[in-house]
This record gives structure tokens, C-alpha cells and sequence, in this order.
């Protein structure tokens, strides 16, 4: 019996060491995270315009410094700005430093949800929502409409929905859009009031001109050759009837139809 007793004990004894030992484990890990000492002292921003300095101090307030990876940093960020286009870290564990570089995303222009809805047998332009839209297709804040020549206005009637953050168009399609406007503007002195998107995946372009006459473009198709064509119309066929002309149709290849 007293064996038993005694080897009792002893497990209760070191029962007792162990529950010690991770209490003051605990204690210590908890003193690791929560220590004033491992705080993030200094947050360096630069390259930021719209997006205030201190909106993202808020975001980095994290209680430790070795929880601020990169990736956890970068994430955080991008997450609550979209605005955010190209993201550099840099951490000093022993300065409790974190230096971010940013470069924050250049309007291409004002993208508007929009619709056709008939009211008493009249077809209306209804528009949702708005957004900026960058030259990669992302869409990053909230617009408002606008109209005129003065930014690029795409009207999309796909009918998707889409939230901030979302690339909606690929690379080719916001080329396609920024060559149009350009050779429009400087070949044939036309003046876009906004660019339509009928489809999704986008196939049909429609662009509205200031002078009253809209243009058919094939997305799946070289803008280069299309706006040639158009050109090649307007000095040809229509060159003194522009003011009556009520569209031209370059989506069929080696094909022009005008009205």
C-alpha cells in the first residue's frame, strides 16, 4: 500500500509541475502578443494621393509586430482599398518599422450600369450604378453619371452585376474603347458622347457620336481596320451627308452598312 500511496503522490505532484509550467507558458505567450514593447512603432506611407494616410494606420493597428507579415499587410489593405493598384512592404522586426509604397489605380473612365425598360410604349434609359473603371478593367470607387466628351462614359447593358474590385473588362476590350475614342477624335473629328456594351462576354460595341449617329464595332475583331473602314465612308460616301446619316455598321468583315 505504500508503494501505491507514494507513486501517487508523485503523479500528483508532477501533475502540479506541469499545470505550473503551462500556466506560465501561457502567461508568457500571452505577454508576447499583448507587450507594449512588440507594438508596431513607426508606419511609413508613401505614394498615396487619395487614400489618407491615416485610414491605413487605423487598418495596420495590429498589437504586434511579428503579426504584420507581408501577406497578412497586403491583404488587409487591397481588402478595404480597392483603390489600390501595386502594393510595396518592407518590415523592420527590430525597429518595429513597416514602410508601405503604393501606387494607387489612374481613371480610364466612368463605367454605368444601364437598362431599357418601356414606359407607356416609350423605350427609357434607365442607369444604376456607376463606378470608375482603370485601364485594366477594375472598377475601384463609386461615380456619378456624366456625359459629354470631356471622360470616357461606357454604358453597359449585359445586365450583370458587379461590386467594387471586380475586373469586368479584359485588356483588349479597354484598348479596343481607348483606340476608338482616339482615332474618332483625331481622324475624323467625331466626338464620342459614350461607348455601349451589349453583351456579356462582350461581342457588340456601340458608340454614340456628338453629331447625333451611332457607330456598330466587333469587339472579337482588330479595331485598327474597322476605324480604317469607317474613315474610308465617311471621306467617300457620306462625306456632305453626315448630318443625315443615322448609323454605321463595321461588324461584319469587309463589310460596311450605313443609313
Amino acid at each position: 500500500m505504500r508503494p501505491a500511496y507514494y507513486r501517487k503522490r508523485k503523479r500528483t505532484k508532477i501533475r502540479g509541475i506541469l499545470i505550473v509550467i503551462c500556466s506560465l507558458f501561457l502567461i508568457l505567450l500571452a505577454g508576447f502578443f499583448l507587450f507594449p514593447i512588440f507594438k508596431i512603432k513607426t508606419i511609413e506611407i508613401t505614394g498615396n494621393k487619395e487614400i489618407k494616410a491615416e485610414e491605413i494606420r487605423n487598418i495596420l493597428n495590429y498589437k504586434n509586430i511579428f503579426l504584420a507579415t507581408k501577406e497578412k499587410i497586403k491583404s488587409d489593405l487591397i481588402k478595404k482599398f480597392p483603390l489600390i493598384a501595386e502594393l510595396e512592404i518592407k518590415t523592420n522586426l527590430v525597429k518595429r518599422k513597416v514602410e508601405i509604397n503604393l501606387k494607387e489605380r489612374e481613371e480610364f473612365g466612368i463605367v454605368c450600369q444601364a437598362e431599357k425598360i418601356k414606359q407607356e410604349n416609350v423605350e427609357i434609359e434607365q442607369i444604376k450604378e456607376c463606378f470608375y473603371i482603370d485601364k485594366e478593367g477594375i472598377i475601384f470607387e463609386d461615380a456619378l453619371q456624366t456625359s459629354g466628351s470631356l471622360i470616357i462614359l461606357i454604358k453597359d447593358y449585359s445586365g450583370r452585376d458587379y461590386r467594387i474590385g471586380d475586373n469586368i473588362f479584359k485588356e483588349n476590350i479597354i484598348n479596343f474603347i481607348a483606340e476608338a475614342e482616339d482615332f474618332l477624335l483625331s481622324e475624323v473629328n467625331i466626338k464620342v458622347m459614350d461607348f455601349n456594351n451589349l453583351s456579356f462576354p462582350p461581342d457588340d460595341l456601340k458608340v454614340i457620336t456628338g453629331e447625333g449617329w451611332y457607330i456598330l464595332f466587333n469587339l472579337q475583331k482588330e479595331a485598327r481596320n474597322q476605324l480604317l473602314a469607317l474613315k474610308a465612308v465617311l471621306d467617300e460616301k457620306v462625306k456632305d451627308k453626315r448630318q443625315t446619316l443615322q448609323y454605321v455598321d463595321l461588324r461584319i468583315e469587309n463589310r460596311v452598312y450605313y443609313k
